[in-house]
C-alpha cells in the first residue's frame, strides 16, 4: 500500500520485528529496513517514504525481506518479490486524485 507519506505491507501472518531484518530491496539497492509494525502483520516504511518511491519509479521489482513469528526455532527470513511495471503512472494518478 502507497499513499502520500509511506509504504505498508501487509502481511496474512504475524511479523518478527526482533532481528530488524524486515526491509525492501529493489534491484541491487541496500536493504530499506521497515520503520515499525502495526497490528502485528503490517510493516510500515515512513522514514525514507522519498527514497522508496524513487525506487518504485526506477526499479522493476521490488522484493520484500521478512521474518515471522512464532517460530521457534527460527527460520530465517523469507523473501516475497513483487512487479513494479506500472507503478509510476499508478502513483503519479494516485497523488493527482488526492489534489
Amino acid at each position: 500500500i502507497v499513499d502520500n507519506k509511506s509504504v505498508a505491507v501487509k502481511s496474512d501472518s504475524v511479523l518478527d520485528m526482533g532481528s530488524s531484518d524486515i526491509g525492501l530491496k529493489v534491484g541491487k539497492r541496500d536493504l530499506v529496513p521497515a520503520d515499525k509494525i502495526v497490528k502485528d502483520k503490517q510493516a510500515i516504511f515512513d522514514s525514507n517514504y522519498d527514497e522508496i518511491v524513487k525506487l518504485f519509479k526506477a526499479g522493476r521489482e521490488v522484493t520484500l525481506q521478512a521474518r515471522f513469528w512464532p517460530t521457534w526455532p527460527a527460520t530465517g527470513t523469507h523473501n516475497a518479490s513483487f512487479s513494479l511495471m506500472g507503478f509510476t503512472k499508478a502513483y503519479e494518478d494516485a497523488i493527482r486524485c488526492e489534489q
